[in-house]
């Protein structure tokens, strides 16, 4: 997903056989270790290659509006309506996931004594897109999980213009009991868009 490398760090530490080589960035930090060791040519290293491979979308289509277009309807999210059940442990162990809904607790209604709450909330669960009026939407796993899907390999890099929301951790696809794969799911969601591109293309 391209998060493997970073210029932002103070310090890196690689454990060998012989003990820990340290690659010092930050020169404030130099004096805790000047009397410890001896000099090393350690340098930073990065993952360079994983055994899973992802093709995101943008890789094959540099319109992120088409890609939300072919990929809204698509019949691809059909069997994700009975695989996942809707549990949230995806979007819990997600280090970019973040939303939350509030609520009140009353304590005591005759003094409306009471405290607002802040809880952590998933896209995934049921209930979260309810609204006043008994109105709701995505009601399908199949649904919610191309909400998500969309939003961390498309729409959130189509906004910020720079690296998409996923950082390809696989936490998610670790923590899903029916392991449902969210890698397997980009790539298939970029196999849809080229094969739907291609289709256009031969019926020009």
């Amino acid at each position: 997903m391209g998060t493997n490398t970073t210029d932002n760090f103070s310090a890196s530490v690689r454990l060998t056989e012989k003990g820990a080589d340290l690659c010092i960035k930050d020169q404030q930090l130099e004096h805790y270790f000047a009397d410890i060791g001896t000099k090393s040519q350690h340098t930073t290293q990065f993952v360079t290659e994983n055994h899973v491979k992802v093709r995101t979308p943008d890789q094959v289509c540099s319109d992120p509006l088409k890609v939300r277009t072919i990929l809204t309807n698509h019949p691809v999210w059909d069997e994700y309506d009975s695989r996942c059940i809707g549990c949230g442990r995806c979007t819990t162990s997600c280090p970019t996931c973040s939303c939350y809904s509030v609520f009140d607790v009353v304590h005591n209604k005759e003094y409306r004594v009471g405290e607002r709450r802040r809880q952590h909330a998933s896209c995934m669960t049921g209930n979260f897109t309810d609204m006043a009026g008994g109105h709701s939407f995505r009601d399908k796993t199949g649904e919610r999980l191309r909400y998500r899907a969309l939003h961390k390999v498309n729409d959130f890099k189509a906004r910020q213009g720079e690296h998409h929301m996923c950082v390809g951790c696989g936490r998610c696809d670790d923590r899903c009991p029916h392991y449902i794969s969210f890698s397997n799911i980009i790539n298939k969601m970029a196999d849809q868009v080229e094969l739907t591109l291609k289709e256009e293309a031969a019926n020009v």
